[in-house]
């Protein structure tokens, strides 16, 4: 027996232990940041960049990034890097940051992260505001490509799935030419060793909404992975603004539901995300008030109207056999909206007319310990 314990032993120790350490290299105008996965590769000259799956294939090509109008392959622009160990919730990797500079206008700033056996790509954007003029942040794009899959059969088993929540509808399409999408999107088509598989969406929220928009042209593929604020935000002259706004990019995927499977438990991480489940009924104030046919009550899409829900619930007897929960809804859906704001002093200001009479928080319930205490 003890013999067969050492004969295992050593067979053990002959075994190879394989890390795919992530690696940043430049060769000439390139600068390639790559792991067993991914491999990305930026040209200091003019500015695109593609990125190879883990076979080795150009899934992403002549790829830029840009931040409201200015662009990384603008001629006029003076591109340098850096590069950062990384050690998060994530994993270990590294990061390259590419800094795009215009003599009299505000610098880019363009991050990727790739992390040590991840499938994942990983980016993140900010400016630097080196002018004497404030300047105002709405928009910026990490990946804009025109010229992805080339060359691939895109018509074949085409479907794309969509990342909308809320009042929009999540479908599944098939043959669709032109998507864009709120959050996420997932798309694929061939089958077989032609099978692709492209997942992107928001990883972190902080002050933008995500997008992603796909144009299917003949055997290539255009995308745009993007954030939008339609008020934006301000960056002070002389400062630096780099938020926690990453995006999530995946060329290895070996099927629809592990790939979103793998992209929403990276979410999770990245956020912290820790859901409260709860077991009782709730009421959902925009949909009560918005269908309320009592024709003698306003709509009571409020902190009052909340109040009396709660009142009515206790008057039904319904809290003698479960907990119940009444949700004050401050709900719009135009470009700019309340629900930036998430403070009581503009909830008890403004409100959406679909849902309530005048601003959500009203007398004698101005703040959210009042009424919901």
């Amino acid at each position: 027996m003890n013999s067969k314990r050492l004969i295992l032993s050593f067979c053990l120790t002959l075994i190879p232990i394989v890390h795919a350490h992530t690696s940043i290299e430049q060769t000439s105008n390139w600068v390639t940041i790559s792991n067993a996965k991914n491999t990305l590769s930026f040209n200091l000259s003019d500015g695109f960049y593609y990125m190879l799956d883990e076979k080795g294939e150009k899934a992403i090509d002549y790829a830029y990034f840009q931040l409201g109008a200015l662009h990384s392959k603008d001629k006029e622009a003076t591109r340098t890097y850096s590069t950062a160990d990384v050690n998060d919730d994530l994993g270990t990797g590294k990061c390259l940051t590419v800094n795009v500079n215009f003599q009299d206008d505000v610098n880019i700033i363009w991050q990727v992260f790739m992390y040590d056996d991840a499938p994942y790509v990983v980016f993140n954007m900010g400016v630097e505001n080196d002018t004497r003029q404030d300047y105002r942040l709405a928009v910026f794009h990490p990946l804009t490509s025109r010229s992805s899959y080339a060359g691939n059969d895109n018509t074949d088993h085409f479907k794309a799935l969509d990342g909308h929540g809320g009042g929009a509808r999540t479908l599944v399409k098939n043959n669709a030419t032109n998507i864009d999408s709120f959050n996420n999107l997932l798309f694929r088509f061939g089958t077989g060793d032609a099978l692709r598989i492209f997942v992107a969406g928001g990883l972190t929220y902080k002050e933008f909404e995500k997008f992603v928009a796909v144009n299917r042209q003949n055997k290539k593929m255009c995308i745009d992975i993007y954030a939008e604020d339609p008020v934006g935000k301000g960056v002070p002259a002389g400062s630096r603004y780099l938020p926690d706004e990453r995006f999530y990019v995946c060329l290895n995927n070996p099927n629809p539901f592990e790939a979103l499977e793998l992209y929403g438990k990276t979410l999770k991480t990245a956020q912290a995300i820790k859901l409260n489940y709860y077991d009782f009924p709730t009421e959902c104030l925009w949909y009560a008030s918005y269908i309320n046919r009592e024709k003698n009550r306003p709509r009571f899409n409020d902190s009052k109207g909340a109040v009396e829900e709660m009142n009515r619930a206790i008057q039904s007897g319904v809290t003698r056999y479960t907990r119940v929960a009444i949700r004050l809804v401050p709900d719009a859906y135009g470009p700019d909206n309340q629900q930036g704001w998430w403070d009581d002093e503009h909830w008890a200001r403004y409100g959406d007319p679909m849902s309530s009479e005048g601003p959500h928080y009203v007398a004698p319930y101005l703040t959210t310990k009042s009424w919901a205490g």
